[in-house]
């Protein structure tokens, strides 16, 4: 983004804001070595910026702690068929070691979460749709009070990886202090019926 220009031949109007709110942005500004004009100005800039993106600044930033939460739990990119080729081997010897991996990591990512979102579940999904799980679309139904069905539909991922991410999402749910009643793996679609625990 290019530097904003304070010039005075441009017309300024005067917006109104909460007291506390402005000296917060003043402080920031100064932090930053910016003049408040200046500061705003950028401000204003980049939620226009989100909103041609058909995004808001609440939901990039709520992006990029999900990206940090991936960050911390060690979650690597490889090539896709690599990580097929590599799981397809390590199943035949080593399943039972792969879940336990998955489910820790899924744990972690639940301990991670928790506190940092109005919305946990909501935060939780997002995690799972942009950490490249390949998960294509989600469904989210209330069934009763603290009772929820989730659907992750996923159809291009392999037998081993559904099975893994199975096991990622019940260790992220029983972090975030959900009870699993009932769980289905139907290759590619993973169904959980959970309940927020008391």
């Amino acid at each position: 983004m290019g530097r904003v220009k304070e010039a005075k031949s441009k017309e300024k109007k005067l917006i109104r804001a909460p007291e506390d709110l402005v000296d917060e942005l003043s402080d920031a500004a100064a932090r930053q070595g910016k003049t408040f004009f200046r500061y705003v100005t950028e401000i204003f800039e980049q939620a226009l910026e989100a909103n041609k993106m058909n995004k808001t600044l609440n939901s990039i930033i709520d992006s990029y702690k999900l990206s940090e939460i991936i960050k911390k739990t060690g979650v690597v990119a490889v090539p896709r068929d690599f990580l097929e080729l590599g799981l397809v081997r390590m199943f035949s010897e080593g399943e039972e070691d792969l879940l336990k991996i998955w489910f820790q990591t899924g744990r972690l990512s639940g301990f991670l979460l928790k506190g940092k979102f109005n919305d946990e579940i909501e935060a939780f999904i997002r995690l799972v749709k942009e950490g490249l799980w390949l998960v294509n679309e989600v469904e989210v139904k209330n069934v009763e009070k603290n009772v929820i069905n989730i659907r992750f539909i996923a159809p291009s991922i392999s037998i081993e990886r559904s099975v893994l991410l199975l096991g990622f999402i019940e260790g992220a749910l029983t972090s975030l202090g959900y009870e699993i009643i009932e769980k289905n793996d139907y290759r590619g679609i993973l169904v959980f019926k959970i309940a927020l625990i008391s």
